[in-house]
């Protein structure tokens, strides 16, 4: 029995020998890559930020042939190549134009410049089908408009047999010569231990043949490492299905918002369908009042449709998961103020009275300044403002109130005495995928889901009080200090809501 185990041993000596080389022989390779690649990313982008790649008709070949020789004079192992937005070969160098041209994956383009990439990242290479080498690649645009990548395939590493890696390498021989001697003890040293670890077997199997089987009591059952095994296969298990259920949630989510700002957008959109088709066909027929009042009629849904499509590509910019707010140091009072000042025409047309109420405690010193993202908490204050004004009478009254209610926390009312929210409504008032009737969202809406992600990027909380007929406070609180993922920023001074359409 023990030859059998010692050749079964040698047999798994050996194979790990060579699983061994293949694998520091993998590694190098993979490591010359990644070096490769690393030291030359940024080929690409250097090529379009000194040539210029495209114009307003679209991508210009003849950059690409100014600038690849140099490039390719200084790494002759480079290629070079001019690709449209889907993957075509646009324009490669002269050396190259006997290669027939192939579409390249944009896929791990993509995936290099959305960054956290982990080396080495390969991509087809056109001279090469069925092979992928590590590349450079950078987006061409212009005024904002991606018209195609300059798309660079590095140097890779050339496939050897081990009779040439081992000619070639000194490094590789003294790896094989040490890893065989290791290979020659191990199984000397196996061929041992096992003759002397079956020597008692073959005593105890002989001695059990020479007396009657005794049949003995069975050993209980011990944890292993087979029980480990299953709880780490149900953990696992139960991750999975959490992370399932995580994405169905998401996908019903993302359906419910679809709908819900489908259901905003139709109705701005189908009314100003109307009167423009009223204007189309009553050409000739219609008075210069008539004729004014329904343009201003179809300016204002036209109005009303920006803004929702604004705050729906807002919202979205909110959404993602790298964005973080750019902290500067300012007084919340100040801003109160400025925000407040803006809106000061529309209150004044509405007759309805606006104000900023500063806690006495508050008021003294620098009490009220705070660390935080300017535009982003400016576009909470407008949002709240903006909702209170639309939701108040004439003769009502919106106020601010800032007070200090933490020794690192601020807070921020804003109320008004408009028309209120039954529970109903204000319980789900800054809910994005809220696709209840028109009317209840009327407090709603992405405005109110934008102050809600805007808050929450700042590690605030934001919640709402409302009585029907008696009016609406919402609750804003911000720390003084910075939120986690935050990144400092220069003073700025951010200016009217970014991303609005500008409609009056």
């Amino acid at each position: 029995m023990h030859v059998r185990l010692t050749l079964v041993f040698l047999a798994i000596l050996l194979a790990l020998g060579a699983f061994c080389l293949w694998l520091a022989e993998s590694s190098a390779r993979t490591h010359s890559l990644e070096h490769t690649q690393r030291l030359n990313r940024s080929v690409a982008r250097y090529m379009v930020e000194t040539g210029a790649f495209a114009d307003a008709e679209g991508l210009r070949g003849e950059a690409l042939a100014e600038l690849a020789p140099h490039v390719m004079t200084i790494n002759p192992s480079a290629a070079v190549y001019l690709l449209d937005t889907a993957g075509e070969i646009v324009a490669q160098p002269d050396v190259l134009n006997s290669i027939a041209p192939r579409r390249v994956d944009l896929g791990p383009v993509r995936h290099l410049l959305a960054g956290d990439v982990t080396y080495p990242l390969l991509g087809d290479d056109p001279l090469d089908g069925d092979e992928s080498k590590p590349f450079s690649a950078w987006p061409v645009s212009v005024a904002g408009v991606l018209h195609g990548y300059v798309y660079v395939v590095l140097a890779g590493t050339p496939h050897t047999s081990w009779r040439d890696a081992l000619d070639d390498s000194r490094a590789t021989r003294d790896l094989a010569m040490m890893l065989s001697g290791a290979l020659a003890l191990a199984g000397l040293t196996g061929a041992l231990v096992f003759f002397t670890l079956t020597r008692r077997l073959r005593e105890l199997t002989a001695s059990v043949e020479r007396q009657p089987l005794v049949a003995g009591p069975h050993r209980a059952r011990r944890h292993d490492e087979l029980d480990e095994l299953a709880h780490a296969y149900g953990s696992l298990t139960a991750r999975l299905q959490s992370q399932y259920a995580k994405l169905e949630r998401s996908d019903s989510d993302r359906r419910r918002l679809i709908a819900s700002v489908s259901h905003d957008l139709r109705t701005p959109l189908t009314t100003l369908k109307g009167y423009l088709e009223t204007l189309q066909l009553g050409e000739g027929r219609l008075g210069a009042a008539e004729r004014e009042r329904y343009l201003a009629i179809a300016h204002r849904h036209a109005c009303k449709l920006g803004s929702r499509v604004d705050e729906l590509f807002e919202l979205s910019r909110l959404s993602t998961e790298d964005i973080a707010p750019r902290l500067e140091h300012f007084s919340l009072r100040e801003l109160a103020h400025d925000c407040l000042q803006d809106f000061a025409p529309l209150a004044l047309e509405r007759s309805i009275a606006l104000d900023v109420a500063v806690d006495a405690a508050s008021a003294r010193g620098d009490s009220l300044s705070i660390e935080a993202d300017i535009a982003l908490v400016q576009r909470v204050f407008e949002n709240l403002v903006d909702n209170a004004l639309r939701h108040t009478a004439a003769n009502g009254r919106v106020t601010l109130h800032l007070q200090r209610v933490a020794p690192r926390t601020l807070r921020v009312d804003v109320v008004d005495t408009g028309c209120g929210m039954p529970p109903e409504v204000a319980s789900r008032v800054f809910d994005s995928c809220w696709s209840g009737h028109a009317d209840d969202r009327s407090r709603g809406g992405l405005g109110l889901a934008i102050v809600a992600r805007a808050v929450e990027l700042h590690g605030g909380r934001v919640g709402v009080d409302s009585r029907v007929g008696i009016g609406t406070r919402f609750r804003v609180e911000l720390p003084t200090g910075s939120p986690p993922g935050s990144r400092p920023s220069g003073p700025s001074r951010p200016g009217r809501r970014e991303g609005l359409s500008g409609c009056g």
